[in-house]
C-alpha cells in the first residue's frame, strides 16, 4: 500500500492576541476597568437595565451607544469606554430615588402631622360650638350675627388668600432644598468613587514627543523611495511624518504572515536571517508566502534564499518602544509554523533602588556582584553597562549559561536596570538597538538617537 504524502502549508499566529485594546476579558474584569469596586459596578449595571424598563422610550435614541458597551463582555476590552457611561447612570437613578424617596416620606409624615393638629383644632372648635349651642340665643344675637355676617366673609376670604399663598411658597421653598440636597448628593458621592476611578489618570502621548522628533531626523537622512523596515504600532505615523513606506502597519497588514516573519527577523541570533527576510519581504512579499507555502520547510527554504533585489533603499528603523513590546514580538516570533504554539520571552525591568560595587538592590531581588547571583539561587553570565547603545563595561560571571544584567546610563546615572535571559541577549534587537553590535557586511548605522531609537541602513 502507497500512502500519498500531501504537504500541509505553514500556519501563522493570530497577531490579535498580542493587541491589548482587543483581548477579552471575563464580566468582573471587565467591570473592574471602570470601577475598582466590582459590587457598586454590578449595582450601577442592573440600576440602568431597572431604569430602562419604566422609562425605554427616553432612553430608545441610546440604545446604539449601549450595544457597542454591552460588547465589552463578548468582544474585546476596546469597547469598554461606552459601557462606563450607563453604570454611571444607573448609579445616579439610585442615588435619585433616595432622594426623592426620603423627602416623598419626609413630607407624607409632615402632612399627617398638620392633618392630626387640623383634626385636633376642629374637635376642639366643635366642641366649643356645642358648648355655645347649649347657652340661650336670643334675638338680639341674632341681629348681630347678620350684621357682621358680610364682614366675617371678607375677612375669611382674604385670610384663604393669604395661607394659599403660604402654602405655595411653602411648596417652592420644599422643592428648592429636595433640589439642593440631590445635587449636593450627587456631588459628594463623585468626590468619594472617584478614587476608584482613572479620573485623577493623564495619558502621555501614543508616541514619545522625543521618538516622534527622531522621525523627522530620519526624514531628512534617508533617500526619497526608500522604505523602513520597523515593528507595525508606529506604522501609520512614521509613514505620515516622513513620506516613506514601512512594512506593515496598524491595518491589515499587520495581521498577514508579514508580521511573523519580521518578528522572527528580530527576535533571531542570526543576523543574516533578519537580512534574507527583509529581502524576501521587500521583492516578494505576501504574494512570494503565499505562492511558496506548499508546506513549511518549502517556505522557509524560500524565504532563506530569496533571489531578486530590492530596487529602492531599505532601512532597519529600531525605536524604543520595542523593548516594552518585545514580548509580544516574541509571541510571534516564535511561533513554531509546523505544529502551532509559541515561547515568548521579554525584558525584565527590575525596580532597583541602591546600586554599589558589591551589589544591587531591587524589588524582590537581591544581586551579588561577586558570585553573580540574584537572591544566592539565580545564575548571571554577565552584567553589562550601556551608554549612548555601546557597551561602556562588560563583566562576566565564567558560566557557560544563566542570564544578563543589563544597565542603561544616562551620564553616569542609572536609569534602567534590565533583567534577559540569553536568547533576548543574543536577539538581533538586543544587539543592534541596545548594544550597538552588528554585522557590518550587512547593515551600516545611519542614525544612532539612543535610546529612543536607531536606523541601520541594509545593504543590498
Amino acid at each position: 500500500v502507497i500512502i500519498e504524502e500531501k504537504n500541509i502549508p505553514a500556519t501563522f499566529p493570530n497577531v490579535f492576541k498580542t493587541i491589548s485594546e482587543v483581548e477579552h476579558l471575563p464580566m468582573s474584569d471587565v467591570l473592574r476597568r471602570i470601577l475598582s469596586n466590582t459590587l457598586l459596578g454590578w449595582i450601577g449595571f442592573l440600576a440602568f437595565f431597572g431604569l430602562a424598563i419604566f422609562r425605554w422610550r427616553v432612553l430608545l435614541p441610546l440604545m446604539p451607544l449601549l450595544a457597542l458597551g454591552l460588547l465589552s463582555f463578548q468582544s474585546s476590552n476596546r469597547f469598554i469606554m461606552y459601557l462606563a457611561p450607563f453604570i454611571g447612570i444607573g448609579l445616579g437613578w439610585l442615588i435619585h430615588l433616595v432622594v426623592e424617596g426620603t423627602f416623598l416620606f419626609s413630607k407624607k409624615i409632615i402632612s399627617q402631622k398638620k392633618t392630626e393638629e387640623k383634626l385636633e383644632k376642629s374637635d376642639s372648635k366643635a366642641r366649643r360650638q356645642k358648648i355655645d349651642t347649649n347657652k340661650k340665643f336670643s334675638v338680639l344675637d341674632y341681629l348681630v350675627n347678620l350684621t357682621t355676617k358680610g364682614a366675617n366673609f371678607n375677612k375669611s376670604s382674604q385670610n384663604l388668600t393669604e395661607k394659599t399663598k403660604f402654602i405655595d411658597q411653602e411648596i417652592n421653598w420644599w422643592n428648592w432644598l429636595r433640589q439642593l440636597v440631590l445635587y449636593l448628593g450627587m456631588g459628594f458621592f463623585f468626590l468619594t468613587i472617584s478614587s476608584q476611578t482613572a479620573i485623577s489618570y493623564v495619558p502621555g502621548p501614543s508616541i514619545h514627543p522625543k521618538v516622534y522628533a527622531t522621525f523627522l531626523e530620519v526624514k531628512k537622512r534617508v533617500p526619497e523611495g526608500a522604505a523602513l523596515m520597523t515593528w507595525w504600532d508606529y506604522g501609520y505615523a512614521i509613514t505620515d511624518a516622513t513620506g516613506m513606506a514601512t512594512f506593515h502597519d496598524g491595518g491589515g497588514i499587520s495581521k498577514t504572515p508579514k508580521t511573523y516573519f519580521i518578528a522572527r527577523g528580530l527576535i533571531s541570533s542570526d543576523p543574516e536571517e533578519l537580512y534574507d527576510i527583509t529581502q524576501f519581504l521587500a521583492t516578494e512579499g505576501i504574494p512570494g508566502i503565499v505562492e511558496n507555502n506548499i508546506s513549511p520547510e518549502a517556505l522557509m527554504l524560500a524565504v532563506r534564499n530569496p533571489v531578486k533585489k530590492p530596487w529602492d533603499p531599505i532601512y532597519l528603523f529600531f525605536t524604543a518602544d520595542m523593548t516594552g513590546k518585545y514580548g509580544a514580538i516574541s509571541q510571534l516570533g516564535s511561533w513554531d509554523i509546523v505544529n502551532g504554539g509559541s515561547k515568548p520571552r521579554g525584558y525584565r525591568i527590575l525596580n532597583c533602588y541602591k546600586i554599589t560595587n558589591l551589589e544591587i538592590e531591587c524589588r524582590g531581588a537581591k544581586i551579588d556582584l561577586n558570585v553573580g547571583k540574584i537572591n544566592k539561587q539565580v545564575d548571571l553570565k554577565r552584567l553589562i553597562f550601556i551608554r549612548n547603545g555601546e557597551v561602556i563595561r562588560e563583566k562576566e560571571f565564567g558560566r557557560a549559561q544563566g542570564y544578563t544584567i543589563q544597565l542603561i546610563l544616562a551620564g553616569n546615572r542609572i536609569v534602567e536596570v534590565q533583567f534577559i535571559d540569553e536568547q533576548v541577549f543574543q536577539s538581533n534587537y538586543n544587539q543592534m538597538f541596545l548594544l550597538g553590535k552588528y554585522s557590518k557586511e550587512l547593515f551600516e548605522e545611519s542614525y544612532n538617537a539612543f535610546p529612543f531609537s536607531r536606523l541601520f541602513r541594509i545593504k543590498y
